[in-house]
């Protein structure tokens, strides 16, 4: 009798798992960098919000993480601490120099105006 083979082989199939894989992953790297961008621009509007509170349209003396959940930021910020902060520019605190570092070792140097993925200098 003549026996007719259907299907895939099991050397087919993780051939196809392996592949899926490695564009998950390739994926996950993509889409964890577009977060950071979103982080770090919330963060600056999070900052605006806390300034718009202050009297004279300051920003504040001290920034914490909560501080800028609560503005807007919620969960965003989770694994997320303050590595510094520091009112810049005018004596009046216009401007301001924020560092935030990632759970995974990202830092972020935010200002009014910039945003860069690197230590502030």
């Amino acid at each position: 009798m003549i026996r007719s083979e259907k299907g895939y082989s099991f050397v087919e199939m993780m051939s196809v798992v392996v592949i899926l894989g490695v564009l998950a992953a390739g994926s996950m790297t993509y889409l964890r960098g577009s977060t950071v961008i979103v982080v770090g621009r919330m963060v600056q509007v999070a900052m605006a919000n806390l300034a718009s509170e202050q009297p004279n349209m300051k920003y504040p003396a001290s920034v914490a993480i909560s501080d800028l959940g609560n503005h807007g930021l919620g969960s965003l910020l989770d694994d997320y601490v303050v590595d510094s902060y520091a009112r810049t520019g005018t004596p009046n605190g216009a401007d301001y120099k924020l560092e935030i570092k990632a759970g995974d070792g990202t830092i972020l140097c935010l200002t009014q105006s910039t945003f860069s993925k690197a230590a502030c200098s």
